[in-house]
């Protein structure tokens, strides 16, 4: 009896251990799909043209719709907004530039290759207010992406807007599967997997911050002016991150945009981004 008791413990503990392999198994070869799927993605860049694959922050401005114009001390930086993505943070960020709230802040964090960060009054990074009088709520759009031009929310947390923004300032670069690794990991983020591989592509076509989507709002996007973020970018900075030789922002108006006469010049205007 006691012998026959061993066998069937025995037979269990075989079996569990078969199905704790085949688990194991599933889940290596599942990783290894995921992995390989990667590749195949950058294989269908180098056969054809890169594109922005009409996502809407691409999309140019329409005609009189607001627009932002963005004085530095290096140069102007002009915005589309973005408001069925955003609408709190446009709203926001129209507001406090119509009040002047902007005029004379520094770009106080600058990271080449990364993004420039400015719309603290204290230039210290921990100050600010939005139009609201409180921090709002974080906007997530999987529509919108932090691809270079993007304007975002800095935050120090969920839900915690103010009047901080960033310009997504990086180049383009060729990945290994680390972007479509980045969006696996997201939760309900980009089910698609269409819309997940023209989202990659257009990562490795005009550059981007990938592991920011889902943690800050996107709310415009710079659809001229984009060389003077780059120079901004590449400014001398201490250790801090912040330019040995403040960078200004002098103003920023809001005017509704009116699509040049000539169309070669609004051509030129979406090639400057794209």
């Amino acid at each position: 009896m006691k012998i026959k008791k061993i066998k069937i413990l025995s037979f269990l503990l075989f079996i569990a251990l078969c199905i704790a392999i085949f688990s194991v198994c599933v889940q290596e070869c599942h990783k290894e799909t995921a992995h390989n799927e990667c590749p195949i993605v950058k294989d269908e860049l180098a056969a054809k043209p890169l594109e922005p694959f009409g996502l809407p922050q691409f999309d140019p401005p329409r005609e009189g719709e607001p627009t932002a114009t963005i004085t530095t001390s290096k140069g102007t930086v002009l915005l589309k907004f973005l408001p069925e993505h955003a609408p709190l943070a446009v709203e926001n960020f129209i507001a406090l530039a119509k009040d002047g709230y902007y005029n004379g802040c520094p770009f106080h964090r600058v990271i080449p290759d990364f993004m420039i960060q400015g719309g603290d009054p204290t230039g210290t990074g921990s100050g600010g207010k939005s139009s609201f009088g409180k921090p709002f709520k974080t906007e997530i759009s999987w529509s919108t992406f932090h691809f270079t031009g993007a304007v975002s929310m800095a935050n120090s947390g969920p839900n915690t807007n103010g009047s901080q923004f960033f310009i997504v300032v990086a180049n383009p670069k060729a990945t290994d599967g680390d972007v479509a690794n980045d969006y696996l990991r997201k939760t309900g983020g980009v089910q698609d997997d269409a819309m997940r591989a023209a989202i990659v592509a257009t990562y490795v076509a005009v550059g981007g911050a990938p592991w920011l989507d889902g943690c800050h709002t996107i709310f415009a996007q710079v659809f001229a002016g984009l060389d003077v973020a780059d120079q901004i970018a590449s400014v001398r900075t201490d250790a801090n991150d912040c330019p040995t030789d403040p960078i200004i922002i002098e103003k920023i108006e809001i005017s509704n945009y009116t699509k040049p006469a000539d169309a070669s010049d609004s051509d030129k205007e979406a090639e400057e981004y794209v």
